[in-house]
């Protein structure tokens, strides 16, 4: 009896297998394809070989894939493009030479202009020539220049007119201004005399040549010489 109950679970457990591999739904297309005929098909091969085709599927479709492919691609050929043009920039500049943006004072003739002297000697100009007080405006008008500004822009330019004139001339204008505010008294004169200070250093300023020009106002004179 015994016997007869084993044999019949085992020919079930036999009937069973037989169907599920030879089952249409056991397996995917591929799968089945390959297989060789009276072969059975385990879950779990089946479950393995589905879960590979997904994966192989997703790398090929996900976009996820495509940006990455395309940002190497870029990256490749925008390094290709910068090795270009630093190449280019090597070849332009290679046979360039440097040289300093301003040319070499000649310091041995700077050092020696007696700027405090200068400084001096047109202050006491300022103080003869300048007794009131007048504006910007007036100033500029042709009758102020002609008997106050020009006269003192004469002498300077035949006794006092070398590359440090400028500095003195700024000098005495910063001096002025501060006498100004130090003496409210003479107040107007001495702002008066800056102004014509400053008006004079920028009409001198036509009377250089382009490199003495250099050497007024990019020198760094010591006002003590």
């Amino acid at each position: 009896m015994w016997e007869f109950f084993t044999g019949s679970r085992r020919g079930r457990k036999e009937s069973k297998s037989k169907d599920r591999a030879y089952s249409p739904f056991a397996g995917s297309p591929e799968t089945s394809r390959h297989r060789i005929p009276g072969q059975s098909i385990d879950d779990d091969d089946v479950d393995d070989e589905e879960e590979g085709e997904e994966e192989e599927e997703e790398e090929e479709y996900s976009p996820r894939g495509r940006p990455k492919a395309a940002t190497s691609y870029f990256t490749h050929r925008h390094a290709n493009v910068d090795e270009d043009e630093e190449q280019d920039g090597e070849g332009e500049d290679g046979g360039a030479v440097d040289t300093p943006l301003l040319p070499i004072f000649s310091a041995a003739l700077l050092d020696r202009l007696p700027l405090y002297n200068i400084t001096h000697a047109i202050r006491l100009l300022m103080i003869q020539k300048c007794e009131t007080t007048l504006s910007w405006e007036q100033l500029r008008t042709p009758q102020i220049s002609q008997f106050v500004v020009k006269p003192v822009q004469s002498q300077i330019r035949t006794n006092h007119f070398t590359r440090a004139t400028i500095c003195a001339l700024i000098a005495n204008c910063l001096q002025f201004q501060k006498e100004s505010q130090l003496h409210p008294g003479n107040a107007g004169v001495s702002r008066t005399r800056a102004l014509i200070s400053e008006l004079l250093a920028m009409r001198l300023v036509k009377e250089f040549t382009t490199r003495e020009l250099i050497d007024a106002l990019s020198y760094d004179f010591d006002p003590l010489q």
